[in-house]
């Protein structure tokens, strides 16, 4: 009866496909009876590939009749080999995917996962509800999943994307530092719940502008603008600011990480605004009304006449105040020796590191300094200076130096590991121990810090503590 009365609805295939690809699921499952025959299979197939269900889609696929290079049917055959691998638990809602070599991930999982669930919750009133969150061993299968191309991703940074209704990470383990993949799991499912919202009836500035503004909140109590933003923008001032349409293909289509974290700056610094003004409710009630009345209608009703906010935003951002000082992005370093520094810091830094691995700590002293009166803010000037200090003696200075940074980017793993190595040595073996734990959140296969903590808490008579960090080191 259903099949019958909506054939003459007039849905068509391209309804179906269109509700699918904008997370319309349910609408489109209930829908898919009125397709003709041979549009059924195909278009469950999409569906079920949208939910993760990779052998189910590719059975659908396979009835369908569609011809072997079809680039749906390529892409369903690729997850479901990908898939074979996967291994699933469920937190908090999330259907967590990993392969067995990322497993040390679980522990970190099982306590986040719930904070970030409840954090979203309140601000959105939404729960994930089965989301899939898959988490790719290596990059041949985050490119075939997430269908970007390998120059998109050295090129951007790129180390997760929300697609298909799933959330999709890189394994920090591929990362030599790591990366705040925590935050980046929020960022990813904020943009689930803004296409849940929106029916994608969203500009791609204002969703990644809400995602990056409000992926900290699970752990922080409201948005802020650090410093790093505040040097992105204080540099573009003379340097030019990336127009919104050249994003408007999403992040990785950009040049290069630089363009990418004053792409970011920008948007956050717009949400930013909208949150100071309007809070949080109203940015939600305007999402869900993106995807009711469409995207301008809802903007001017609860923020503003979209011309003349913009307008004014443009004005702000271009007049701002702040000062470049070398406070960097939290770039993505695909191998430890990637460089990422300004122009006018890179010889003097170089040349001290040669100072300093020479052992002419005085003179690699001069160098730094040179760098740092360029860009006080430059936490990796600031560690260098630190281990140069330490490694003359004068270690009181260096304490500072490490202070400084920690100030300025309290996450930063290098920061955070150099440090503990400086208390380590210096017999202050408590105060390393917190450091550790931070710097194992952003990178959990870390293996020497968890040695280091093992010896720190079998020296304190810690025994159940030691024990777990021996436990994540079997799992290694």
């Amino acid at each position: 009866m259903f099949a019958v009365c909506a054939v003459f609805s007039g849905v068509t295939f391209q309804d179906v496909a269109r509700d699918i690809f904008n997370y319309r699921l349910d609408q489109a499952r209930e829908q898919i009876g009125a397709l003709k025959d041979e549009e059924k299979s195909y278009a469950r197939a999409l569906y079920f590939m949208h939910k993760g269900l990779y052998s189910e889609a590719h059975d659908e696929m396979s009835k369908s009749g569609a011809p072997s290079d079809d680039s749906w049917k390529e892409y369903i055959s690729a997850m479901k080999e990908i898939g074979e691998g996967f291994e699933s638990e469920n937190i908090a809602g999330f259907n967590v995917r990993f392969y067995p070599r990322d497993k040390v991930m679980l522990p970190y999982l099982r306590e986040k996962l719930p904070k970030i669930n409840r954090a979203m919750k309140r601000i959105f009133a939404f729960s994930p509800g089965g989301v899939t969150l898959e988490i790719y061993p290596d990059r041949e299968k985050f490119l075939k999943a997430s269908t970007l191309s390998a120059e998109e991703l050295e090129r951007s940074g790129t180390v997760a994307i929300a697609k298909f209704s799933r959330l999709m990470i890189l394994s920090p383990r591929l990362l030599p530092y790591g990366y705040r993949w925590d935050d980046t799991v929020c960022h990813e499912y904020i943009h689930h719940i803004i296409g849940n919202f929106t029916a994608m009836n969203i500009p791609l500035y204002l969703n990644e502008g809400i995602a990056r503004t409000f992926e900290t909140l699970w752990r922080k109590d409201s948005p802020e603008l650090g410093a790093p933003v505040k040097n992105q923008l204080a540099r573009a001032k003379e340097e030019g600011f990336i127009e919104f349409k050249k994003f408007e293909r999403g992040m990785p289509s950009l040049e290069s990480q630089k363009d990418v974290a004053l792409a970011f700056a920008e948007v956050n610094y717009l949400v930013y605004g909208m949150f100071e003004s309007a809070g949080a409710k109203k940015i939600k009630q305007m999402l869900i009304g993106c995807g009711q009345e469409g995207f301008e209608k809802s903007f001017e009703k609860y923020v503003g006449p979209l011309e003349d906010y913009m307008s004014s935003y443009w004005e702000n951002m271009r007049a701002n105040e702040w000062v470049w000082q070398g406070a960097s992005p939290d770039f993505i370093y695909w191998k430890e020796d990637d460089d990422f520094l300004s122009l006018p810091i890179k010889d003097y830094m170089r040349m001290g590191d040669r100072l300093r691995s020479a052992g002419k700590y005085s003179l690699a002293l001069l160098q730094y300094g040179k760098a740092e009166a360029l860009e006080p803010e430059n936490t990796l000037v600031l560690v260098k200076t630190a281990k140069t200090l330490a490694a003359s003696g004068n270690r009181e200075k260096a304490d500072e130096y490490f202070a400084r940074a920690a100030r300025i980017a309290d996450d930063d793993f290098v920061c955070l590991v150099s440090r503990s190595d400086f208390f380590i040595s210096g017999g202050r073996s408590e105060e390393s121990a917190p450091l550790l734990l931070r710097a194992l959140e952003r990178n959990p296969f870390y293996r020497k810090g968890y040695e280091q903590l093992y010896d720190i808490y079998m020296k304190n008579g810690e025994k159940g503590k030691a024990a777990e960090c021996a436990a994540f080191m079997e799992m290694l």
